[in-house]
């Protein structure tokens, strides 16, 4: 079944400019939720979404309160929603394995939804107007992965590229870096965390030098459990280089748009070269017997590992 755009099968569009000019009313939709103030959200109840991840839950779940992600600039967001069970799969995309990953986001929904009724929509937020059109690529392979489904998807609001764009000083900034998604009213909201984790760092490391670092879904809805891993890095025998290097080289080489990422860019980064250092077998060292990590929230709404 195709996309569905306000009872109508989504046309063929081939840039952002001949979508934006076959669906104009995106823009009412992209400006309500970018003149929002953004939400600052803390660490309980939370399920934070990293780059390269999606994770579906639903309002049954008392575990977990508000799904979200940030940090993204040419990265975009997704939000699958079921209208009738209020299940939620919240996505951080590179452009990695999208068409895997669109097709498990919708399986993991579409369970979570069996025997209620309703429809599937789906809210694309992220990327601006970046000089390689590294985010209108990432935005029709998102279209065009999710166009390909079996289920029916209505498309509700597409907060990307030219409808996330400011210009501060001459140069093109997102409006919108981050979302979060409140489980009990499925309200959208553009948001930042103060906590990313757990693991925040070997989920980077993972997407950066990862073997085969597809999209993966990080969350058990059943078992009510956060899984990372096992996985394991490529060799990066240049990585104690790396790490002497001035802020501005790694900046200016280790992201798709140095000019407009978050002021926290290169300290991660920093932090991923030094935990791969450390952990060159992460499958010995972070892994040991190949078992995941596991974590569960606690009674005051915060992650704490569990044996696996």
């Amino acid at each position: 079944m195709p996309i569905i755009v306000r009872d109508q099968q989504l046309e063929k569009v081939g840039s952002i400019s001949d979508f934006l000019g076959k669906y104009p009313f995106f823009k009412e939709s992209a400006l309500k939720l970018n003149s929002q103030t953004k939400r600052e959200v803390g660490p309980k109840g939370l399920l934070y979404v990293c780059q390269r991840e999606f994770a579906t839950t639903s309002p049954e779940d008392a575990s977990i309160e508000v799904m979200g992600s940030e940090d993204a600039t040419t990265c975009h967001l997704t939000v699958l929603k079921h209208t009738g069970s209020g299940a939620v799969c919240v996505s951080h995309c590179d452009g990695s394995s999208v068409p895997e990953g669109v097709r498990d986001m919708i399986q993991e929904v579409t369970t979570l939804s069996q025997g209620k009724p309703g429809h599937l929509e789906l809210h694309v937020v992220g990327g601006f107007l970046d000089d390689k059109k590294t985010s209108e690529g990432l935005f029709l392979n998102i279209l065009n992965s999710f166009h390909k489904s079996s289920e029916e998807i209505h498309l509700q609001t597409a907060c990307t590229t030219d409808l996330n764009d400011v210009v501060k000083n001459g140069i093109h900034w997102p409006i919108i870096y981050g979302i979060g998604v409140d489980m009990k009213t499925g309200e959208i909201f553009p948001a930042s965390f103060a906590e990313k984790g757990p693991d925040d760092v070997p989920r980077g490391a993972r997407n950066m030098i990862g073997k085969n670092a597809n999209m993966a879904s990080m969350y058990d809805f059943k078992k009510r459990q956060l899984h990372i891993g096992p996985f394991q890095y490529a060799p990066w025998p240049d990585a104690k280089v790396w790490l002497k290097l001035p802020d501005d080289v790694i900046l200016n080489n280790m992201s798709t748009s140095p000019k407009v990422e978050p002021p926290d860019f290169v300290a991660h980064m920093r932090a991923v070269l030094k935990h791969v250092i450390e952990n060159p077998n992460p499958r010995k060292t972070l892994f040991p017997g190949g078992k995941p990590r596991l974590y569960e929230k606690d009674s005051s709404g915060l992650w704490v590992k569990v044996d696996s």
